[in-house]
């Protein structure tokens, strides 16, 4: 699985030699940012300072345990899946995983090849239920943007249709007047053709800016036949 951006994991995990052992491993298969906690304090002030995509955390250890740490995880609304890793799964420990809405289980002893799989799992949801919500998004400013084009429209053809009468009803003694008039009425009609072009565009063209982000070229849409 490639990897378009190194998604930053959270490994919490009181053995240390298992921790360790979990991240060479992650580090020399992937491309993800690792970050490691040997309890769950640790990893509480990692979560609050890193933007997380996923952590893997193991369910018991001492104080703030797995089922706790994934209890504060949800109170904090993070959108942050949780993969319990665990040698004791009980029924009750799993009925708790769930209702706190764990991603995964992962049993011990485990193999490190069926770590990465469930990892990459994870990810790939990350990067599904982003790009959704920023199609979500994109989808709300459009049709606002598409309202506002419609309203500025209307006030335009209002403004423009006092300029016209006006200056055919202006006196010709006031030049200076009816020529900053004129200027009015020929900006007010640029500012239309823009939002004409932009209720007409059927092709969206792609400009990108330094941040990567998409936006609407005008100068590049084709109008609507």
């Amino acid at each position: 699985m490639e990897n378009s951006k190194n998604e930053k994991i959270l490994l919490v995990e009181d053995e240390e030699y298992q921790l360790r052992s979990l991240k060479i491993f992650l580090k020399n298969e992937t491309k993800y940012e690792i970050f490691t906690a040997v309890n769950g304090k640790e990893a509480i002030e990692i979560i609050d300072s890193e933007d997380i995509d996923l952590i893997l955390t193991d369910l018991k250890m001492p104080g703030i345990g797995g089922i706790e740490l994934s209890e504060y995880v949800r109170n904090k609304s993070l959108d942050i899946p949780v993969i319990a890793m665990t040698a004791f799964v009980s029924l009750n420990s799993a009925i708790d995983a769930l209702r706190l809405g764990v991603y995964d289980y992962l049993i011990k002893p485990y193999e490190l090849d069926l770590v990465l799989i469930v990892i990459n799992r994870a990810i790939e949801r990350i990067r599904l239920t982003k790009k959704a919500n920023e199609s979500q998004k994109l989808s709300v400013i459009t049709e606002a943007a598409v309202t506002l084009s419609h309203e500025i429209n209307n006030l335009l053809a209002g403004i423009m249709g006092n300029l016209e009468l006006l200056l055919h009803d202006f006196p010709d003694d006031k030049e200076k007047v009816k020529k900053e008039m004129k200027i009015a009425l020929e900006h007010s009609q640029k500012i239309a053709e823009v939002v004409r072009k932009f209720q007409e565009v059927n092709k969206s063209v792609k400009t990108e800016y330094s941040s990567k982000h998409p936006i609407l070229d005008l100068s590049e849409a084709s109008p609507s036949k």
